[in-house]
């Protein structure tokens, strides 16, 4: 039997209309879908981490494949409340798109104590996107927390010639030298991250930011042993108005001793006293700074201090304390012959 003209465009009409319906429907779930998303990623960039896990994983659950923005959003707010493990397993689960999330699964990893894992996850963050600021930096950080200090160097070197990242490879490659004791290039590495910003602002905010004051007391001890350990001076006096410490004081001391600024020496010596009247290094400064001005009797009492302090078994000590006797004999019998011919 044949269908009418009329009837077989009424039933194009209806089965049209139907699969119109469907397609509605399917473009609205989408919709409620992306809405939904949205939200969750509103709730993260409020910092409202819970509603935004819930809501991501709500859109989780109704996708029939892993929805991959949805777990991206649980694993951000599962790292931003440092629930490492939470986050490392999530984030393993899906595929990292942002220089973001390559970071913080890398954090994830590594306050697990997987390190070999988070320095993986930044070498192949960084192939993807080639020297991402964030990304090199915190490499260097980890591989420098790490005690793995060529490699470290290196990561530090390159982030220097990453735009706006000249301070923060400087002052990584200054503390990395320090901590190897390459003083020389702990300090001139430090000063020049001093030097672009005096502050050291730029620091990324992975981890604790260190602080300037505690760069200037690096700079000042680094230098102490080089020929430039008069320039300490300057740098410990820095530490020392930040933060009032006795090392920093101690250091100033030395640092005017160096200069041969005896009356800095007495201003630091006397505050470092204050703290630690039985501060062995300061009381032969006491007596250096004394025998600079003749003050023999002051030399005197600060050598007997220190001789009563002293341990006999310290052959280095002793002899430190017999150089000082002899310097002080033979400034009074300068000051005895000097007397004679007046």
């Amino acid at each position: 039997m044949r269908i009418s003209s009329a009837l077989r465009v009424a039933l194009i009409a209806v089965v049209s209309g139907g699969i119109g319906s469907v397609a509605g429907w399917q473009a609205h779930g989408r919709l409620a879908r992306d809405e939904a998303l949205d939200e969750a990623r509103s709730a993260y960039e409020q910092k409202k981490y819970d509603l935004a896990i819930r809501l991501a994983q709500l859109q989780a659950r109704q996708s029939s494949t892993p929805n991959t923005e949805a777990l991206l959003v649980i694993g951000r707010s599962l790292a931003a409340q440092r629930k490492w493990s939470e986050a490392t397993k999530t984030f393993e689960q899906t595929v990292l798109r942002t220089p973001q999330d390559f970071a913080l699964h890398a954090k994830s990893l590594y306050f697990q104590d997987r390190v070999g894992e988070a320095i993986d996850v930044l070498s192949n963050g960084l192939a993807t996107f080639p020297d991402n600021p964030h990304l090199a930096e915190l490499e260097t950080r980890i591989l420098g927390y790490r005690n793995r200090p060529k490699d470290a160097l290196a990561s530090a070197e390159r982030l220097t010639k990453i735009p706006g990242k000249e301070m923060s490879g400087r002052l990584l490659l200054g503390l990395i030298h320090y901590g190897a004791k390459n003083y020389e290039l702990a300090a001139a590495n430090l000063r020049r991250a001093l030097e672009i910003s005096p502050t050291l602002e730029g620091q990324a905010d992975d981890f604790d930011k260190t602080d300037p004051a505690v760069v200037n007391e690096a700079i000042a001890f680094s230098l102490m042993p080089t020929e430039k350990a008069g320039d300490a001076f300057e740098y410990a006096a820095a530490a020392y108005d930040a933060k009032p410490t006795l090392d920093r004081a101690l250091l100033a001391a030395k640092g005017a001793a160096a200069r041969r600024n005896w009356r800095e020496v007495r201003k630091w010596v006397d505050r470092v006293l204050a703290l630690d009247p039985n501060n062995m290094d300061a009381l032969f400064l006491a007596i250096d700074r004394a025998l600079e001005d003749g003050a023999i009797p002051e030399a005197e009492r600060a050598l007997n201090k220190a001789v009563a302090l002293s341990s006999k078994s310290d052959a280095a000590l002793q002899h430190k304390l017999n150089v000082a006797r002899a310097r002080i004999a033979a400034t009074q019998r300068s000051a005895d012959a000097t007397n004679k011919r007046k």
